[in-house]
C-alpha cells in the first residue's frame, strides 16, 4: 500500500531464521517520502464553433519545483497525446464535435510526484446561420455622375441576431487583403437591420460590402460579400482651338481616356456639335474643310465641342468649346523670271527675280522641282544661298543635273497661311567634267607628269574635241576657287624648257628643287564656250636626295653558331633599309635585296649559316621616300662564316661503382682551322669549372659515391687566321675584327653515376632443417640500392654425406629467398653455408655468409627384448634403440578391437623401451593384435617408423568340463573336455594333482 508522507524518514530490515531457530538481521534502508505537488484547478471554457479555446492554470506549488505540465484530452480508452507542455493549452479552429470535450492537466515535480486536475469541460457554441448580402441590379450601369441611391440587403435572420453592416475599399498593391470597417448611419448612408441604403455611390468603385451576424452567445458569422461597381466616366484632354488658311482644313482632336472602354472595334462613341447642332461622324476627330473648303466670311470664328460615351454608356461632353479661326492667303505681285544672261553653263550661276503687293510683308523661300517628279517641290537650303529667303535667288555652280528645274517662290504671311507662284524652268548646258588630278611628289632629277581627263559639255566632232591651256602657279599664289586661275607674275621658274602647255598632258623635265611647291591648273573648253578649270591645282613637290651615311660598315669574320654584326651611323635621322646580296663573280653583277625588319644603325645577321660570301649595305630614305644607296665595291663588305669543329659525343651517363677507376674521357673532333680542348666539369653544383688541360683526354681516376652526378663536358675552339681588310691599315680594325676568329663547339654533358654497392642480410628461416627438408634462406638489402640482386654459392661441412647443397646461382628480390631440398645421409648434425654476394648495376658488395644445420633424420632397430604374443593381462616388452646418437621415439597403437586395453602412445619424443601390460575384456572371444607404429626422432627430425604387432590370446573358457565316470576295474575309461579361446591349445591332464 502507498506509505503516505507520514512514513517519511522509517527505517526497514529483515530478520533471517533458520531451521534451527538460529536467526540475523540484514542491513537497515530508509523511506523516503516526497510531498507530491499541490493538485491543479482548471475552469471550464466556452467557444464558438471554429475559434479558439485556452485553458490556464495556476502555476503549480508544493512538491519540489521545478515543474513539468501535460495536458491531456479526457478519452475513453484514455489517450497518451501530450497536447501541451506549458501552462495554457490553446485550442483553435474548434468544431462543434469538440462540445462536452473534458481536458485535464498533470503537474509533475523534480521528484516525479504527480497531480492531476480535475476534468475542465469545453463548451463549443454554433454560430449563427450562414447567410449572403445582396447588392444593386447590373443594369442599368451605375456611373460616377449618377445621383441614385444605391441599396444593399440580406434575407431574414434568426430572432436575438444582431445585424452589423460593414465595408472594404478596393485592393490598392502592394495590399493584397480586403479590410473591413463598420459603416455608421450618417448622413451619406443608411445601415437599418436588414437593408444598408448608399445615398451616393461616388468614390465606392470596387467596395465590397458584407454583414457580421452576433448571436446572444457573442459568436459571429460574416455574411458573403458583395463588390459594387461603379463605372467611371470618360476623362477627356481639352479640345485645342484651331487656326486655318482659307482653301484649307482644320482638324479638331479629342482625346479620351478613362471610362470603360470597348475592347473590340472602337473604344469609344464620339458626337461633335457646332453650336447645339450635330456635325461629323462617330470619331475622335472632326475634319473641316475638305468639301466645302474653309472661307474666311463662312467659317471663322465657329465654336465646336465634342461629347465622347464608352461601353458602359457613360458620357463625358468636352468643355470648354474651341474655337476655329479662318486666316487669308499672301500674294506675289510678279511671277519668278530669269534675269541671267544666257546660255546658263553647268558650274555657272544664274538668278531668278519676284515681287510682292505693297505693304503685304509676306515671308519669301524659294523652293525648286524635280522634271521627274511634276508637282514636288522643295525648299532650297539657305546653307547654298543665303538668297533662298529673298525676293532675288543666285544660284552658282550649277551642275546638269539642274537642266529643266523648275523654280517657284512660297509666300507665309504672319499667320502662317501658305501661297505659291507660278514656276521659271530653268535650261543648263553642259560644261566639261574634269576628273581631279592627283599632286606630284617627286625626287630632284625626277621627271614630273600632269594628266587631265576632261568629259561632256559639247565636244567639237571634228579635230580636238576641247582647247587647253595650262597654267603655273607658284606657291603664294594658289587659288581658293575654282573658277578663274591666278595671273599674278610668278617669283621663280614655272616651267622647265621645251614644256608643251596646250595639251592634255603636263611633263616637267627633271625639275629642280627651285620648282618645288609650284600647283599647275588647266582650263577645259568645249565648242558652246563652256569651260572648266581644274581645282584644286594639283601641286609639285620636289624632295632633295639624302646623303650616305659618314661611317661605312666593316667586313665580318664569324662562327656559323653566332651573328654578324654590321655598324653604321645616321646622323640626319634617315630611314635605314640594310641590303644583302649573294655571292656574285663581280660586284656589278651583286643582286642586291631588303632585309625583313633590318632598318636601324646596326644589321644583325643570324642565322649566319649560308651566308658565307655575302656582300652587305645600308640605303638611306628621308622622309620623302629619296633614297641613296652605296655603289662602290669596297663599301658594301664582305660577310665570311666559318663553319663550328665538330665533336662526338662523350657516352652519358657513364656508371662507376664506389671506389673503381674510371676510364678517361676522350674526345674525338675535327675542324678547319687549330684545335685546342678544354675540359669543364660540373661538381654538383649547377655551374661549370674549367678542369684538365690542353688535350683531348681526361681521366678522374678512382671515383666516390660522392662523385655521382658530377656532369663533365668538352669545348673544342678552331681557331681561323686571316688577314685584314685590304683598305684598311693594318692594327687599325676595331677589337671584333682581329687577325683571328675561334669558332668553338661544346660537347654534351657526359653524366657520371657512381653506384655504392649493396649491402645483403643474409638470414635463415629457420636455421636448422631436418633432412629432406627445404632451406628458406631470406635475402635483403640494408642500405636499399635500386636494382639490388644476389649470387650465392653453397658448401658443406660433410659434402659426401649431403644431397643438394652443392651449385651457386642468382636470386634477384623477384624471385624470393633461396630454396634447397638438403637430404643428409650422416648420423650426426651436417653444416651447409651459404655465401651471398649482393650485385647492382654492375656493382659487386661485401659477400655474406650464413650457415644452416641439416639434422639427420633417425633410424629405430627392435631389439632383441620385445614381445610377440602375450596372454591376457600380460607385459609386452619392446626394446629400442638406434644407430643415431641421442635419439628418441615416439610411438602409436593401433588395437584390432576396443577389446584390448592397457596400452598407451607416446607423442613426445621419449627414451625406450616400450612396456605395457596389455588387457582384455570379458567379451574377448578371440586373439587381437596391438600393432605399435614406431617413429625414431632425434633435433626434432623423425626419422623412418618401423611397426611390431603384438598378439593378445584370447582368455580359454572350459565350455564341456571332465564328468564323473563309474567304471570296472581294468576298463578303459573316457574324460573329455572341449576348450575354446585359442586355436593352439596344448592340455596338461593331472590325476590327484600329479601330471599324468
Amino acid at each position: 500500500a502507498p506509505p503516505g508522507v507520514a512514513r517519511n524518514g522509517y527505517k526497514y530490515r529483515v530478520k533471517l531464521t533458520d531451521g534451527n531457530s538460529c536467526w540475523r538481521y540484514s542491513d537497515e534502508i530508509t523511506l523516503t517520502v516526497n510531498t507530491p505537488p499541490n493538485k491543479p484547478t482548471v475552469a471550464n471554457q466556452q467557444a464558438c464553433e471554429g475559434g479558439p479555446a485556452t485553458f490556464t492554470t495556476a502555476t503549480a506549488t508544493g512538491g519540489t519545483p521545478p515543474y513539468d505540465y501535460q495536458w491531456k484530452e479526457e478519452t475513453s480508452p484514455p489517450s497518451s497525446t501530450v497536447l501541451s507542455t506549458l501552462r495554457t493549452l490553446s485550442l483553435t479552429n474548434l468544431p462543434s464535435s469538440s462540445n462536452g470535450n473534458t481536458y485535464t492537466v498533470t503537474v509533475a515535480d523534480t521528484k516525479g510526484c504527480e497531480a492531476a486536475s480535475s476534468p475542465a469541460i469545453l463548451t463549443v457554441n454554433e454560430r449563427p446561420g450562414a447567410i449572403n448580402a445582396e447588392g444593386p441590379p447590373l443594369e442599368p450601369p451605375i456611373c460616377e455622375n449618377t445621383a441614385t441611391p444605391v441599396s444593399f440587403r440580406i434575407a431574414a435572420v434568426q430572432p436575438g441576431v444582431l445585424l452589423r453592416w460593414q465595408q472594404a475599399p478596393r485592393l490598392i498593391p502592394p495590399q493584397s487583403e480586403y479590410v473591413f470597417t463598420d459603416i455608421a448611419s450618417d448622413t451619406c448612408s443608411t445601415a437599418v437591420a436588414q437593408e444598408l441604403s448608399l445615398r451616393s455611390a461616388a468614390g465606392k468603385n470596387g467596395y465590397k460590402y458584407r454583414v457580421v451576424l452576433t448571436d446572444g452567445n457573442g459568436c459571429m458569422r460574416e455574411s458573403g460579400d458583395v463588390t459594387l461597381t461603379v463605372n467611371p466616366l470618360p476623362v477627356l484632354a481639352r479640345v485645342a482651338n484651331q487656326q486655318a488658311c482659307a482653301r484649307g482644313t482644320a482638324t479638331f482632336t479629342v482625346t479620351p481616356s478613362g471610362g470603360t472602354p470597348r475592347t473590340t472595334g472602337e473604344p469609344y462613341d464620339y458626337q461633335w456639335l457646332q453650336a447645339q447642332t450635330n456635325v461629323g461622324t462617330s470619331s475622335r476627330e472632326l475634319r473641316l474643310g475638305i468639301s466645302p473648303p474653309l472661307t474666311v466670311s463662312g467659317d471663322h470664328g465657329k465654336m465646336y465641342t465634342v461629347k465622347v460615351t464608352d461601353s458602359k454608356g457613360c458620357t463625358s461632353t468636352s468643355s470648354p468649346s474651341a474655337l476655329l479661326t479662318v486666316n487669308e492667303l499672301p500674294q506675289v505681285a510678279q511671277q519668278p523670271a530669269i534675269i541671267s544672261q544666257l546660255p546658263i553653263c553647268s558650274n555657272g550661276s544664274v538668278s531668278f527675280r519676284t515681287t510682292e503687293p505693297e505693304g503685304q510683308g509676306a515671308l519669301f523661300r524659294w523652293q525648286e522641282g524635280s522634271p521627274e517628279t511634276p508637282g514636288a517641290y522643295t525648299d532650297i537650303p539657305l546653307a547654298i544661298t543665303t538668297t533662298a529667303a529673298t525676293k532675288e535667288l543666285d544660284l552658282h555652280g550649277l551642275d546638269r543635273t539642274k537642266n529643266g528645274y523648275r523654280y517657284r517662290v512660297k509666300l507665309t504671311n504672319g499667320a502662317g497661311c501658305v501661297n505659291y507662284s507660278d514656276d521659271a524652268v530653268l535650261t543648263v548646258q553642259p560644261s566639261p567634267v574634269l576628273e581631279s588630278i592627283p599632286n606630284q611628289s617627286i625626287c630632284a632629277g625626277e621627271n614630273a607628269t600632269f594628266r587631265v581627263n576632261a568629259s561632256g559639255g559639247t565636244p567639237r566632232t571634228t579635230g580636238a574635241p576641247y582647247d587647253y591651256q595650262w597654267v603655273g602657279i607658284p606657291p603664294r599664289n594658289t587659288p581658293t576657287d575654282p573658277i578663274t586661275p591666278p595671273d599674278t607674275p610668278p617669283d621663280g621658274p614655272i616651267f622647265p624648257l621645251n614644256t608643251i602647255r596646250n595639251t592634255a598632258e603636263l611633263t616637267l623635265i627633271e625639275p629642280s628643287t627651285l620648282y618645288n611647291g609650284n600647283s599647275y591648273a588647266v582650263e577645259v573648253k568645249d565648242a558652246l564656250g563652256c569651260k572648266t578649270t581644274s581645282f584644286p591645282p594639283p601641286v609639285l613637290t620636289v624632295h632633295e636626295i639624302p646623303a650616305l651615311p659618314t661611317q661605312r660598315p666593316l667586313p665580318q669574320f664569324v662562327c656559323a653558331d653566332t651573328l654578324a654584326v654590321f655598324t653604321t651611323n645616321n646622323p640626319n635621322q634617315l630611314a635605314l633599309q640594310w641590303q644583302e646580296a649573294p655571292p656574285a663573280a663581280n660586284f656589278a653583277d651583286a643582286v642586291f635585296s631588303d632585309i625583313q625588319g633590318a632598318t636601324r644603325d646596326t644589321c644583325k645577321v643570324a642565322p649566319v649559316t649560308g651566308k658565307n660570301g655575302y656582300r652587305y649595305r645600308v640605303k638611306v630614305t628621308n622622309s620623302h621616300r629619296c633614297s641613296s644607296v652605296e655603289t662602290r665595291e669596297t663599301h658594301a663588305p664582305l660577310l665570311t662564316v666559318y663553319p663550328l669543329p665538330v665533336i662526338q659525343n662523350l657516352p652519358s651517363p657513364v656508371a662507376v661503382c664506389h671506389g673503381a677507376t674510371m676510364n678517361p674521357y676522350s674526345a674525338i673532333a675535327s675542324g678547319t682551322g687549330t684545335l685546342s680542348y678544354q675540359w669543364q666539369q660540373d661538381p654538383n653544383t649547377g655551374a661549370y669549372g674549367s678542369i684538365g688541360a690542353n688535350v683531348n683526354t681526361f681521366s678522374m681516376g678512382a671515383v666516390t659515391s660522392s662523385q655521382s652526378g658530377y656532369k663533365t663536358k668538352v669545348q673544342v675552339t678552331d681557331r681561323h687566321t686571316h688577314d685584314p681588310a685590304p683598305f684598311y691599315r693594318r692594327g687599325s680594325l676595331p677589337p671584333w675584327n682581329r687577325n683571328f676568329t675561334d669558332c668553338k663547339a661544346v660537347s654534351n654533358p657526359s653524366l657520371l653515376t657512381v653506384t655504392q654497392p649493396p649491402l645483403a642480410a643474409v638470414v635463415p628461416s629457420p636455421a636448422a632443417i631436418c633432412s629432406g627438408q627445404k632451406t628458406n634462406v631470406v635475402l635483403s638489402n640494408p642500405n636499399n640500392i635500386d636494382g639490388a640482386a644476389y649470387e650465392w654459392t653453397v658448401s658443406a661441412s660433410a659434402p659426401d654425406v649431403i644431397a643438394g647443397a652443392s651449385g651457386s646461382g642468382q636470386s634477384p628480390p623477384s624471385l624470393g629467398p633461396i630454396v634447397q631440398e638438403l637430404t643428409s645421409s650422416a648420423t650426426e648434425d651436417v653444416t651447409v653455408t651459404y655465401r651471398v654476394t649482393p650485385v647492382a648495376r654492375g656493382c659487386r658488395g661485401l659477400p655474406v655468409t650464413a650457415e644452416v644445420t641439416v639434422h639427420p633424420r633417425p633410424n629405430a632397430l627392435l631389439a632383441p627384448d620385445r614381445t610377440s604374443v602375450i596372454c591376457p593381462n600380460g607385459v609386452v616388452t619392446i626394446g629400442l634403440r638406434s644407430s643415431t646418437p641421442n635419439a628418441k621415439y615416439k610411438w602409436k597403437v593401433n588395437p584390432s578391437s576396443h577389446e584390448v586395453t592397457g596400452w598407451q602412445d607416446q607423442n613426445t619424443p621419449a627414451d625406450g623401451p616400450i612396456i605395457h601390460t596389455l588387457r582384455s575384456t570379458s567379451r574377448q572371444r578371440s586373439n587381437e593384435q596391438a600393432v605399435y607404429t614406431i617413429t625414431p626422432t632425434v633435433s626434432e627430425c623423425d626419422g623412418t617408423p618401423v611397426t611390431h604387432s603384438v598378439t593378445l590370446q584370447s582368455p580359454l573358457r572350459i565350455d564341456i568340463h571332465p564328468q564323473d565316470k563309474a567304471a570296472c576295474p581294468d576298463s578303459p575309461v573316457e574324460l573329455k573336455v572341449d576348450v575354446k579361446g585359442s586355436e593352439d591349445i596344448s592340455y596338461q591332464w593331472t590325476r590327484n594333482g600329479v601330471n599324468i
